[in-house]
């Protein structure tokens, strides 16, 4: 019997739970990309830039493929599947780089739409809100995929994930 080390089934569990907080956010996300708020100048500018359309359009296609392979993932985590362990590395390594290459191209559609507003209290408010969300996103959004990357391949969590070795059956006493 293989021992279950912690961290699969925390991981397992985070993997799943992260998932279904991916799927409420795809819906939040469909929802804001429609909504219009009457008198609010900066939400507005932001949405009339069409660098913002398109970067909400693939934010939404890739947090749908990353919740899903972090669903698939968690379950077989549960079931020390070593697929499972691959999947949580192969995700975790591609939300790192989206993290890295989204979080900036955001920011610069935040800013160019705060620059829009120019010399206004919304459009420093804006500024001060994108940058503290910037570094805030940029911590919470590296957090766990590199927490992930750096347990899943720990040495103990590879061996729990290894297939069980077939047992040789022992040849009847004669």
């Amino acid at each position: 019997m293989r021992q279950r080390p912690i961290a699969v089934t925390i991981f397992g569990i985070l993997n799943i739970g992260i998932a279904f907080f991916q799927f409420g956010g795809l819906v939040l996300m469909r929802i804001f990309q429609h909504i219009k708020l009457p008198g609010n100048q900066a939400f507005q500018a932001i949405q009339a830039r069409a660098a913002h359309g398109t970067l909400s359009d693939l934010n939404l296609a890739c947090s749908a493929v990353t919740a899903v392979a972090l669903l698939v993932a968690g379950v077989g985590l549960l079931l020390l599947q070593n697929w499972a362990r691959i999947v949580s590395i192969v995700y975790a390594v591609a939300d790192i780089l989206i993290v890295l290459v989204g979080l900036p191209a955001g920011y610069r559609v935040m800013a160019a739409a705060a620059e829009q507003l120019r010399g206004g209290a919304p459009a420093l408010l804006v500024m001060i809100v994108t940058a503290t969300g910037f570094v805030l996103a940029l911590v919470f959004s590296l957090a766990y995929p590199v927490l992930l990357l750096i347990f899943m391949t720990q040495s103990n969590v590879i061996k729990a994930c290894k297939p069980e070795e077939p047992q040789p059956i022992p040849a009847p006493a004669p």
